[in-house]
């Protein structure tokens, strides 16, 4: 799923919750998965589990 549809997604009410993978890697570059927002997006984290090379974050889209 591109950055551009996961933005309008959320941007149109459509998402009730976002599940990221966050591996601590520098890479310098690379693509964004989220777009500019026109406007706050609030998130409420309702889990973080962390693991070997990677914390899996669970955030509640607040309206």
């Amino acid at each position: 799923m591109g950055g551009g549809l996961v933005t309008e997604a959320l941007m149109a009410g459509l998402v009730d919750e976002v599940i990221l993978h966050q591996v601590p890697v520098l890479l310098g570059g690379g693509r964004s998965f989220f777009q500019e927002f026109p406007k706050h997006v609030g998130l409420r984290l309702l889990e973080a589990v962390p693991a070997s090379g990677v914390t899996h974050l669970h955030h509640e889209v607040i309206r």
